[in-house]
Formats: C-alpha cells, structure tokens, sequence
C-alpha cells in the first residue's frame, strides 16, 4: 500500500516562472496570470491561449531611459506598491532604511523595484521580475518601478469620477428644483379649474403668472380662483346700475348671478383709486384667511389690464354692506 509522504507543488502558480517575466500568479484568480500594472503580454495570442512563459513587457519606457537615450527631460519615475506577495529571487541586498532604500532605488536607472522589509533590510532588483505570487495576507510589499504617466492614470480616473459625481449630483439637484416648481404650477392650474361651491359654471379661467408678477407667491392661489372679466361682466349684466349694491371707497360693488346659479358681490376696484396693485394684493391675502360666520367670503379674484375686482359670496344682510363699505 502506498502513501503520499511529500507534494512537490501545491499549485500551478509553485510552478517556476510560470507567468514570465513581470507577470504575477494568483492561484484565486481565473486566469492565474496577469501582468504587471504598467506591463502588457508580449505575446498576446499566446498569453489567451494560457501559455503566460513569455510574460509581459513595460507599456511606457521610464523616464530614466528616455532621458539617456534622447535627452529629453520628463516627469520622475515613481513606484507602485504591490501588496502580499513573494518577492522574486536574485535580489541586491543592503543596510539602507526605508526611505533610503527608495532613493537608492530611484536613483539607479537600471534599479525596476525595490521593497523593505523588516528584519532583513532593503531588497533592490534590476532586469527582470521572475515568479512573483500574489497572496490574500502575509508575505512582503513589492514596489514596482513606472513611468509616471502610468502612475496618473488611476489618479486622474479619481478625480474624473469625482467631477462626475459632482457635476451629476449638481445637475440632478437643478432638474429636481425645475420639476417640483413645474409640479407646483401644475397643480395650481389643475385647482384653478375646479368649480366653486353650488356650480359657478365657466366663469373661471386659468391662472397668468406673468400677470400676477412676484405677488403670485404671496397668495394661496390654489384656494382662491382667478375669475374671467367677461363672465363677471355677464353677470352683472356688464356692471349695470341696477345691479349695483353700493360705493365703497375703492369703488362700486354689484350683485351677481354665475351660470350656476349662484348669487355673488363683485367688487370693482375704480380705476381712479388709489389703491393699487400691492394694496390689491394685501386685501386678498388678508380676506383669505379670515374665516368667520360674521364676515363674508372671498370666492375669487380677477386682475384682467387696469381692472382689479374681487368676488364676495353674496348676503343680503347687514353684514355684507358693513364689511364691504364699513
């Protein structure tokens, strides 16, 4: 009978230079191999068939290199950390701290990576970075050399993300303010429209905002309908004398008859008063929120050119004369 005493992998990635040179294996992942930030395949057709030995080669030179070779200056090199992995073998090894061991790193054209760790000290390499491995804890911090375009891309995808959301969020917060003030417009026309109490008829119309300029946000206009000039003058049979109450001190205030039946007191403001447009408005907003068995009703108001008129439930009694003309 046999026994297994030893293994010698565990995995494919225990395997040697299994994902080439700048590519780092993974068992949890699928594929296992994947290249370097900064690197790509060398051979792409290769690399999708699963075969990854041929590994992976830098996307932009470094600065370093375009320096010697051209003389052109650019932006410094910097490093990208590569968290939990297993360091490549072949590593130059010295006495130098953290920082130092970054510098001396920077310094060296030909230095691609360099990590610290403690205990041991600092690890540069040069060349190529052979079976690295990448684990979920543990293990050292690998920092790997790029030009530094490469290092602003994620930068920049950060901050183009975070304008977006901005932007998104500011553009949102308008569409919402536009569309509660349309909402809001709407249900005041759709109010606008509903009858008064016993059957008014047609004689209401829709409310001009522009017409009523900055005073339409003083009054609950959904409470208080806007009549037509027309329907009142029809039924005041056109404002006639005999149809006229009495003479306040803002002008006359005439019976009337709605389609509907209904009997009303409409009060036109005289075109020689002195009352104006704001006090108009302030005797509306104060007349809608009196609410009394004493006092009349304000049913409605009309603001059509220079005529000003408010409409009163009608009462043939004291009240009405006393509140009208008092």
């Amino acid at each position: 009978e046999w026994g297994v005493t030893w293994r010698s992998n565990n995995s494919e990635c225990d395997v040697y230079g299994t994902c080439g040179a700048f590519g780092i294996c993974n068992s949890g992942n699928s594929p296992i191999c994947s290249c370097l930030r900064g690197y790509k395949p060398k051979y792409t057709e290769e690399w999708s068939r699963g075969n990854w030995t041929s590994g992976c080669v830098r996307k932009t030179p470094l600065q370093c290199e375009r320096t010697n070779s051209s003389g052109q200056q650019g932006k410094i090199d910097g490093f990208f950390r590569l968290t939990t992995v297993k360091v490549p073998d072949y590593a130059d090894w010295s006495l130098a701290d953290e920082d130092e061991c970054r510098e001396e790193c920077l310094k060296n054209c030909s230095c691609i990576a360099y990590s610290y760790y403690s205990g041991i000290g600092c690890m540069t390499w040069s060349g190529s970075l052979i079976d690295l491995q990448q684990f979920t804890k543990g293990r050292a911090d690998l920092y790997i050399r790029l030009a530094h375009s490469e290092l602003d891309k994620k930068r920049d995808m950060k901050a183009i993300i975070s304008v977006t959301i901005v932007v998104g969020t500011i553009a949102i917060t308008i569409c919402t303010y536009f569309l509660w003030r349309w909402i809001g417009r709407q249900a005041v026309k759709e109010k606008s429209k509903e009858i008064l109490p016993s059957d008014r008829g047609d004689a209401y119309q829709n409310y001009d905002m522009n017409m009523l300029g900055d005073n339409v946000n003083r009054v609950k206009l959904e409470e208080l309908p806007l009549l037509d000039f027309e329907k009142l003058a029809a039924a005041t049979n056109n404002f006639h004398e005999a149809n006229k109450l009495g003479q306040g001190g803002f002008g006359p205030v005439y019976r009337g008859n709605l389609p509907g039946g209904q009997e009303i007191a409409v009060k036109r403001l005289s075109r020689a008063s002195a009352q104006g447009q704001e006090e108009f408005m302030n005797e509306m907003i104060l007349i809608s929120k009196i609410q009394h068995r004493n006092l009349v009703r304000l049913l409605g108001f009309c603001i059509e050119g220079d005529e000003k008129l408010l409409i009163y439930e009608y009462m043939p009694n004291k009240s009405l004369d006393a509140f009208l003309f008092g």
